[in-house]
């Protein structure tokens, strides 16, 4: 939990709450496993950093979805 707070600051300069864990994923020939939590934003400034090629925000609504990098994001 305290990775995902730090690396929330690192990559997004954001400053977040973990609320709950949303889901665990791992795939078949693929050695990432892929913690995902739902957390509330509670500082900082969206920033991109050299892991990163652009971010924002969006209304729930208007997620693109389909453009999302991560299989486990959709």
């Amino acid at each position: 939990m305290a990775a995902a707070v730090r690396e929330a600051r690192e990559e997004a300069g954001l400053d977040i709450e973990l609320e709950r864990l949303l889901n665990v994923y791992s795939y078949p020939g693929r050695a990432p496993v892929i913690i995902v939590y739902v957390a509330k934003m509670t500082g900082g400034t969206l920033t991109c950093d050299d892991e990163s090629l652009e971010g924002r925000f969006f209304a729930q609504r208007d997620i693109p979805w389909n453009e999302l990098a991560f299989q486990s994001t959709r």
